[in-house]
């Protein structure tokens, strides 16, 4: 079984208390979902480890996973267009980089298929040193979508129009 590989991270997945952010996929029997975590300088880690079939995107199929961040309030998790759960943050009022530090350069990056050291698992095992999957559209937004703007952002990837396009009218 594989360990929890990051799909996409701002900070070094070794440890959960780190600040930063992660998606990642779960570990051993619970590996067909994805869970989430997050820290803030200050505060206490935040996590999302929905162990039900509304988290499962590992299975062969395409999925969207989608996070949005109300700084005063949750971070809501959809899977294809429909909300499965929240965690509320508004505690987590610190920032969510790394610290300024002589590591800076090589944690405080946003990385896709790893942590942000590139190098989780490297030295524990050579044989498993990225997310083994496919990744497609990946978009960052600088405002919190609503849940109509997901479903469609949902709906487009569906109908392979891309995230900029326009859906073709319905009746």
């Amino acid at each position: 079984l594989e360990p929890d590989m990051a799909i996409a991270a701002n900070k070094d997945w070794a440890s959960g208390a780190t600040v930063g952010w992660v998606l990642a996929r779960q570990s051993g029997v619970n590996g067909d979902k994805f869970q989430w975590n997050m820290n803030t300088q200050g505060n206490t880690r935040k996590d999302f480890d929905l162990l039900a079939p509304p988290a499962t995107v590992f299975d062969g199929s395409w999925h969207q996973i989608l996070v949005t961040y109300d700084r005063s309030g949750n971070a809501t998790f959809y899977r294809d267009g429909s909300q499965i759960g929240t965690v509320n943050i508004s505690a987590n009022t610190g920032s969510m980089r790394p610290p300024l530090d002589a590591t800076w350069l090589k944690t405080n990056i946003m990385v896709l298929g790893q942590d942000a050291t590139l190098r989780y698992w490297h030295e524990t095992d050579p044989n498993i040193t990225s997310l083994n999957g496919d990744l497609d559209e990946v978009a960052m937004w600088d405002r919190v979508l609503t849940a109509e703007e997901i479903a469609t952002t949902y709906a487009k990837g569906l109908a392979g129009v891309a995230v900029t396009g326009t859906l073709a009218p319905s009746f």
